[in-house]
């Protein structure tokens, strides 16, 4: 086979990959203030003629989030999530997921806030649990969308490092590497 032939399969798969995540799986581009800082801004209000009812536990709040995001209520998803990690600071999923929504809202909405903000939630979902392949995976195709191929590149090298038969992160770190123009190492993975 030829080196082109082969660059051009492992680009159609990514493609492929790429385009065919669910909203569970993306992380595209979010944000924060400062994610240097960690400190988030301040909570959305609910959507007007929404009241959104009580819950008791962070993990109701983590399932109520859940449906919201399924039915593409970013602002309600964000709001629950949000709970749920006032309730549980160390509730590495709800950073995980709320991180997803603030992705796919900056991909929906062209918003470079929403992008800084998922940037932090993975961030910190990797600071509370360090050895998290989610977290890593997500900020490395977030880094990937926001054309931060170096970046995208550490990110699926650490999940790599944690699992080294994670396929997807083999072929996501080839693909950015191939943006970055080092086909050798894109060959490689």
């Amino acid at each position: 086979m030829t080196k082109q032939f082969i660059f051009s399969l492992l680009t159609v798969t990514c493609l492929v990959f790429f385009t065919s995540l669910t909203k569970a799986q993306v992380a595209s581009p979010g944000g924060i203030n400062d994610p240097s800082e960690g400190t988030f801004l301040k909570p959305l209000k609910p959507p007007k003629g929404k009241k959104q009812a009580k819950l008791k536990t962070a993990e109701e709040y983590f399932a109520r989030a859940a449906e919201f995001f399924d039915k593409s209520d970013f602002d309600s998803a964000i709001l629950d999530y949000d709970e749920a990690i006032r309730k549980k600071p160390s509730y590495v999923e709800a950073f995980l997921e709320r991180g997803n929504v603030y992705m796919v809202k900056a991909t929906t909405f062209f918003n470079k806030e929403d992008r800084m903000k998922g940037f932090a939630d993975f961030r910190e979902a990797i600071r509370l649990k360090p050895d998290s392949i989610e977290a890593y995976f997500n900020l490395g195709v977030a880094y990937y969308r926001s054309d931060n191929f170096d970046d995208a590149i550490s990110s699926f090298s650490q999940v790599i490092r944690i699992q080294a038969d994670y396929v997807d992160a083999y072929n996501n770190r080839a693909y950015a590497y191939r943006k970055k123009g080092d086909l050798e190492k894109a060959l490689t993975d």
